[in-house]
């Protein structure tokens, strides 16, 4: 299961490239004239809006009285989801 699971986000992501690509040469917006500090704040931007929402998430979890372990609590309870998974 965690190589469909790999398989499906390597699809994903190509996909998500060639959309990037093909919005990125025929827009009707200038995307060519965008700065690489744009586009490098942009993405430190959306990094840490989701920065911010797992840790919203965490606290979240505290509340209810669920053990998070840290920062990766996320990555850890996904990868033991898939693991202990019976499909």
């Amino acid at each position: 299961m965690l190589v469909a699971g790999g398989l499906l986000l390597l699809a994903a992501l190509v996909f998500v490239a060639v959309r990037l690509r093909s919005l990125w040469h025929g827009s009707h917006v200038g995307l060519t004239g965008a700065g690489w500090v744009a586009l490098a704040g942009a993405f430190l931007c959306s990094a840490a809006g989701v920065g911010a929402s797992g840790l919203a998430w965490l606290a979240i979890l505290r509340r209810l009285g669920v053990a998070t372990g840290g920062f990766r609590a996320g990555a850890h309870v996904h990868t033991h989801n898939l693991r202990s998974a019976r499909w």
